[in-house]
Parts: C-alpha cells; sequence; structure tokens
C-alpha cells in the first residue's frame, strides 16, 4: 500500500521547463516531407553559420526548392537567414536532434532515449516530479527502481496512473484513453492520425498530451517512412514493448477438448484440504504454481511445455523478469528454469493442484496437458 501511494505522487508539469518549445518543434517535423528532413539533417551537421549556396551544392538543391524549407526551419526559431548567410542557434539545435532521431529507419525508443527526454528538464526538478530522494546518487536509476524494475511493479504503475493533477479533464481522459487503447491494439501500436481524430485534439493538444505520456514512462511517437511521405506511430518504450511481445508470443495455444486423451478431473467437494494431500508439493512451489496460472485463467487445455514458455514464476534470480542495463542496453531479462525447476512445477501443477480440483489433466500426442477448472478458477 505504502508503494502505491508513493506513485501516486508524481508531480510533473510542463510548465516547469521550456515545454512550449518542445511542443512547436514536434509540431514543426511531425508535418516534414523527405525533402524537409534531408535539409534538416544537412544544417545539423554543417557549422552554425553556413551560406546559403554552399548548403544548395551539398544538398544538390535548386534555391527555389530550398529557400520554403528554411523558411518553415526558421518558423521554429532553427535559423535565421540574412541574403546569403544562414545563422543556426545553438541551443534550439540541440532540440532538433534529439527529435530527429525518431525518423531513423532503426530507432529504437529505449531506455537510453528516456533519460535524453529526461535531460530536457532541470535535473533538479526530477526528485519533484517522481517523488525520488534528492539524495540519490543516480536519479535515472532511482526512477527505474520505483517505477520500471519489474513488470510487476511497472504494470501496477500504469493501472493506477491519473493525469488529473497535470491537465484539464478533457486532456487527462484523452491521455488515459490513449493508454488503454495502446495496450489493447494489435502488436501495441496506433497510428497518430486516428488518436487525433478519435478525441478531437489538436495538433498542439495532441503533442502535449504525448509529452505527459512520455514523462510518465507510457509511450512515445516515431515515424515509419510510407512511400513518399511519413507515418507517425504511437508505441510503448522499447523495454516494454518487447517484453509484451514476448508475452504474446508465449501464450500457450489452446487445444480442442476432443484431441485430449485420459482427461482426468478430481472431486473438487473438499476444497479447504487439497493441501493436505501426502505428495504436495512444498507450499512456496503451490503459491508459485498458482500465481502462474492467471496467463491460462481461459479454462481451455494447454500443453505443459507451451505453458511453461510463458511462465513468470519467480523460482530463482534468473526467473525473475527485471530490467537491467546489459552493456550499453537495457532489456527486461527473460525467465530461464532449470529441468528441475519443470518438474517442480510439473508436480505442484500435476499432483498437488489436480489433486485438490484445480486443474483437470491428461495428454495430448503424449505430451501432458492441463486446464484450470470452474472451481479453480473461482478460487484464483
Amino acid at each position: 500500500m505504502l508503494e502505491l501511494n508513493l506513485l501516486r505522487k508524481n508531480k510533473i508539469n510542463l510548465s516547469d521547463y521550456n515545454s512550449q518549445q518542445d511542443i512547436e518543434n514536434r509540431i514543426l517535423i511531425s508535418d516534414f516531407s523527405p525533402a524537409d528532413l534531408k535539409v534538416l539533417e544537412e544544417i545539423l551537421f554543417s557549422p552554425l553559420k553556413i551560406s546559403l549556396k554552399k548548403l544548395t551544392r551539398s544538398l544538390q538543391i535548386l534555391e527555389k526548392e530550398l529557400l520554403p524549407i528554411l523558411h518553415k526551419l526558421a518558423a521554429g526559431n532553427l535559423l535565421s537567414l540574412q541574403e546569403d548567410a544562414i545563422t543556426v542557434d545553438k541551443e534550439i539545435r540541440k532540440g532538433f536532434e534529439f527529435q530527429i532521431q525518431r525518423f531513423d529507419a532503426d530507432f529504437k525508443p529505449d531506455m537510453e532515449f528516456l533519460q535524453g527526454l529526461l535531460r530536457k528538464v532541470p535535473i533538479h526538478l526530477l526528485p519533484i516530479w517522481y517523488a525520488i530522494p534528492r539524495s540519490s546518487n543516480n536519479i535515472f536509476e532511482s526512477i527505474v527502481e520505483k517505477y520500471l524494475l519489474t513488470p510487476q511493479i511497472y504494470q501496477r504503475y500504469l493501472n493506477e496512473l491519473h493525469f488529473n493533477d497535470c491537465v484539464d479533464i478533457r486532456m487527462s481522459q484523452a491521455a488515459r484513453g490513449i493508454l488503454t487503447d495502446l495496450f489493447t491494439s494489435p502488436d501495441f501500436m496506433l497510428s497518430s492520425s486516428d488518436v487525433i481524430a478519435k478525441y478531437n485534439l489538436t495538433r498542439s493538444n495532441f503533442e502535449e498530451v504525448m509529452l505527459l505520456l512520455e514523462f510518465h514512462f507510457v509511450c512515445t511517437v516515431h515515424y515509419a517512412k510510407e512511400e513518399d511521405h511519413w507515418h507517425e506511430i504511437i508505441t510503448p518504450f522499447y523495454e516494454w514493448h518487447q517484453y509484451l511481445r514476448f508475452v504474446q508470443a508465449t501464450k500457450a495455444p489452446v487445444i480442442e477438448p476432443s484431441k485430449i486423451a485420459n482427461p482426468k478431473k478430481m472431486d473438487a467437494d473438499k476444497k479447504v484440504l487439497y493441501r493436505h494431500s501426502i505428495n504436495t508439493a512444498p507450499e512456496r512451489h503451490i503459491r508459485d504454481a498458482e500465481k502462474s496460472l492467471q496467463r491460462v485463467m481461459h479454462g481451455g487445455w494447454v500443453l505443459f511445455d507451451h505453458f511453461m514458455q510463458g511462465a513468470m514464476v519467480p523460482l530463482n534470480v534468473d526467473s525473475i523478469a527485471t530490467l537491467k542495463k546489459v552493456s550499453n542496453h537495457w532489456k527486461y531479462t527473460l525467465p530461464i528454469y532449470s529441468e528441475a525447476e519443470r518438474k517442480m512445477m510439473h508436480t505442484a501443477i500435476f499432483t498437488t493442484l489436480f489433486e485438490g480440483g484445480m486443474v483437470e489433466v491428461g495428454t495430448c500426442e503424449g505430451k501432458d496437458c492441463f486446464a484450470v477448472t470452474p472451481f479453480g478458477r473461482s478460487f484464483f
């Protein structure tokens, strides 16, 4: 309960830093053509002062084609143009250097990207925004530990998350709606244009909502090239997206009941008594097995081998999914079980939980399978 109370104390306030410049930059790049992007890239990798003629030669573009793009970038305060001289604002350029990553074909909105996002905010504000100790030696690692360390912590955080203290009620509802839509969508991806239309947002409103979602570690946007234009896509941050894909890919296929050989079901009339079985597994292992059944609570028949591919049971340090930094990259470590631990889980499900009436067991093409019974579903 203490942990949940702490999670509710986010005090993210976009007015604490120059978020309006961020929003304007994002609006500008959201309307980019491939030609716009090419010009911006050239400017970002050029000196702060460059001649117009030199830029046209470098880009192999006519001046009359280049000037409208330069005027567009000038409107975003990136540069000023006087006759043949182009002068780039150093601080504004940093913002565009960060945003341009979103167009890279290999872009991954990962924890490194998130750290870059947080660097936009004055460092003394981060402990206030995220209610972490000011004495923390590493603010980002403290944020990871509090909000992202395990899937269970992060999922609980998402479930409890609200935005009422950050924006008005309409924007708050849009932010919560996008969160819900994203995690119930195919492959956990949304089109920005669909979201803007669904929640009747102006482009400025949308960018403000997306900034809030990014600073709340929910999701971000990137661009995928489609023929002669860019398609803007909303996705979770990379590490969580990969974890969700793992969970989705390891969902045990349901077996047709007609394919089950020798189905067995115990009488559950003595359901306060099943733990007293002579062949019972250790209490902790039974608890772990019970928790793991959440993924097959639909009651359909599944192979034990398929079930174990996606079982999330903390049997050892290697089977606890945890966000860790490996070399220069972060990732959620995935469960690894020894043969002895697989046998322990098999005993807990096929003996103890079976004798308690929680599951029924059988075989399919010579392989062990099981299904959670109606009593098991009501019990858990």
